[in-house]
């Protein structure tokens, strides 16, 4: 057995941080890890903080669904900060360029914008490979 070069060891009970200077604690949700200076005062990030610092104002809206307008944007995944359970719950028709779609993944009205998986591919996390696009994006409500 070959015993690693004295220069690489460390003596025990030396920790990194004592090496390379206090390390930031970290804040760990799902597959997202941020710093924890970059939580609130309570610890709960805010979807501005989520978003790199731009200034990105939350669409949840209340579970009543009081409107009957559909949210600019609505994503189905329930990682993103556009998620709506309710409205996903009433039933999403999207009509883009002009053709019924029942596989989009994210809209944005006023971007003009859909996702739509492409093919059977999938990314490392098995979730669907989608591709963006551009075009007049109408929708509404099924219920």
């Amino acid at each position: 057995m070959a015993m690693a070069p004295a220069s690489r060891t460390r003596p025990a009970g030396a920790s990194i941080a004592s090496r390379h200077g206090a390390m930031p604690a970290r804040f760990s949700f799902g597959d997202m890890t941020w710093p924890k200076s970059s939580m609130g005062f309570n610890g709960v990030i805010s979807t501005s903080q989520r978003a790199g610092g731009k200034i990105q104002p939350s669409f949840r809206q209340d579970p009543a669904m009081s409107t009957e307008t559909p949210p600019d944007r609505l994503a189905s995944d329930r990682r993103s900060p556009f998620f709506n359970e309710a409205a996903l719950a009433r039933g999403i028709g999207v009509r883009f360029k002009g053709e019924e779609k029942t596989n989009v993944e994210e809209y944005c009205i006023s971007e003009g914008w859909v996702k739509l998986p492409v093919g059977k591919s999938l990314d490392r996390r098995g979730n669907a490979m989608t591709m963006k696009f551009m075009g007049t994006v109408e929708v509404w409500f099924l219920t």
